[in-house]
């Protein structure tokens, strides 16, 4: 029986969050979060695209931007937005480990996309009403391209690192800030005309500034966030006809900013 490399990864990441998760289950209880959100695009396209052929060859170059604004849902699951009222019993006798696995999609007129991120961590306390956290990052992008002359979609896998900041307001509030980068690496663009061609790997930066109200049964979450993603082609196609292109420069980069409103169960 033979495994891919993806599969592999995947069960390899899978197994680790698996045991991750259920030290920190123990340390603290986790929850469900059900949500939308709705986020404005600006889109810059950037190409040096050349065709070579046994006869000749040639180069062009094309560049071109523009916004779009849509909308989207998630499924998050783990221990990283629960308040104080859920950690009574444990803050002051030690610190604890944390996770969040995310589902995300998003749809404009431009393009669909679809991602997932585990998150391992481990949350240090600072004083009474403020908590540090380091994180690691790792998953996985595809994205469909419905208006675009070049190429019909791209994925890659995510690793990265970000740290968060917890600060407790009142008894039910708190305010988080989280900031990280994932690089994308192992990318592929799928090419109109046939053909896949490479993408160089990418550091992308991300933001969320987040206030979490657990004063009933439900936790309330709002957040406001910002996440670039970026697609830099460099490597060859081979198309239908016979021809080959040689794609290279910053092709396509996304940048994102929303808001987010989910419910923990």
């Amino acid at each position: 029986m033979t495994f891919s490399k993806g599969t592999l990864l995947t069960t390899m990441a899978t197994a680790a969050l698996g045991i991750y998760s259920s030290s920190a289950a123990a340390a603290g209880s986790s929850m469900l979060i059900v949500g939308g959100q709705l986020a404005h695009s600006h889109y810059s396209i950037h190409n040096s695209r050349g065709i070579e052929r046994p006869s000749y060859s040639y180069e062009n170059k094309s560049k071109g931007s523009g916004n779009v604004t849509g909308y989207g849902g998630f499924l998050e699951y783990g221990n990283k937005y629960q308040t104080w009222k859920g950690w009574l019993d444990i803050y002051n006798s030690s610190n604890m480990p944390i996770f969040d696995i995310k589902a995300n999609y998003q749809h404009d007129k431009n393009s669909n996309s679809t991602d997932g991120m585990a998150q391992l961590g481990y949350r240090f306390g600072i004083d009474q009403y403020t908590q540090f956290d380091l994180l690691l990052n790792g998953g996985y992008q595809y994205i469909n391209y419905d208006h675009s002359v070049w190429a019909r979609s791209a994925h890659a896998w995510k690793v990265g690192a970000g740290a968060g900041l917890n600060v407790m307001v009142d008894r039910y509030d708190v305010l988080r800030a989280e900031v990280g980068a994932n690089y994308s690496v192992n990318g592929k663009v799928k090419m109109h005309g046939g053909g896949d061609v490479d993408t160089d790997n990418k550091l992308d930066p991300y933001a969320e500034l987040s206030w979490i109200n657990q004063a009933t049964r439900f936790a309330y979450i709002t957040t406001l966030f910002y996440t670039r993603q970026t697609f830099d082609m460099d490597g060859r196609q081979t198309t239908s006809v016979g021809s080959t292109r040689r794609w290279r420069g910053e092709d396509t980069k996304r940048d994102m900013i929303g808001v987010r409103f989910g419910i923990g169960f």
